[in-house]
């Protein structure tokens, strides 16, 4: 068995395709082989993140640096009586975590959107039988019935095609009708030009086909870009990371700052608490 992952399909014929997957094309997977390949590979799904609530959100935006200098800066200005710098900074501070809560649940709501177009159903042939399943639990090597109006439920290398055309906008954008064919290709081809394959979540639009499941769940071209969405989180873009470099920045100078006023103050023998409140108003008044 070869991994199923990042593997151009395309290029392997349907003698060799049926030899990896141990399955048979006219009479399918035998149960046994299915059990196995369920355990191995998991549900046709895209994994469910744990969900996170509005409230974690926004705290989450709390912990940038940005976000705790704002945060000092508000507290330090209120106690001085600067009430309008409060304001002022406390507005930009609730500005941050909108625009940061907005673009996580964007982000969400679009991986979501991706799991609700999987399908539901499918037709296979298991053990010389044909069947309806529910499409979650498909394996690589299912022989899947594609016709007409059908959304594919997994990534399929067509086996046969019978006037075959699938719309794929949903996945290379393009809106024009794709004919598909059964034919081996004889080197990689780039994924819009791979007329021997069906991708998980785009439509058969006209003829009928049968094809062999080589990818599923998260491993399906759709679904990395689904994996990709819901683990946005996890990669801040190079904007987000260059505000917090030089946030982390400002807060060495202040903290810089703050420490060389109160050296300064007490050895010319002023009091430690006057000399502290000028050091943060000065700290917060050269804050951008």
């Amino acid at each position: 068995m070869i991994k199923t992952k990042n593997t151009s399909w395309e290029i392997f014929s349907p003698s060799y395709l049926e030899k990896i997957f141990s399955t048979n094309l006219e009479d399918g997977l035998l149960s046994d082989k299915i059990a196995n390949y369920q355990k191995k590979y998991g549900k046709n799904i895209f994994e469910t993140k744990e969900e996170i609530t509005i409230i974690d959100k926004i705290a989450k935006q709390f912990i940038s640096p940005l976000a705790l200098i704002l945060l000092g800066a508000g507290i330090v200005t209120f106690f001085l009586r600067e009430f309008l710098d409060t304001i002022v900074i406390f507005a930009a501070l609730i500005i941050n975590v909108i625009i940061g809560v907005f673009y996580e649940e964007r982000a969400s709501r679009a991986f979501e959107k991706l799991n609700k177009a999987q399908i539901k159903y499918t037709t296979v042939i298991r053990d010389g039988k044909k069947s309806v399943i529910l499409s979650e639990n498909l394996v690589p090597g299912d022989i899947v019935a594609l016709d007409g109006g059908f959304q594919v439920p997994a990534d399929i290398r067509i086996l046969k095609a019978n006037n075959l055309s699938a719309d794929e906008a949903s996945l290379t954008g393009e809106w024009v009708p794709v004919l598909k064919e059964s034919k081996t290709f004889q080197k990689k081809t780039p994924l819009y030009e791979r007329s021997n394959m069906v991708w998980k979540g785009t439509l058969i639009l006209s003829g009928n086909g049968i094809g062999i499941v080589v990818e599923t769940g998260e491993n399906t071209e759709i679904g990395k870009i689904a994996k990709q969405l819901g683990t946005i989180r996890a990669h801040p873009t190079p904007l987000q990371l260059n505000i917090r470099k030089i946030s982390k920045f400002i807060i060495y100078i202040i903290i810089a700052s703050i420490t060389i006023i109160l050296i300064i103050g007490i050895l010319r023998g002023e009091q430690f608490g006057e000399m502290f409140l000028i050091a943060i108003a000065i700290a917060v008044s050269a804050m951008p």
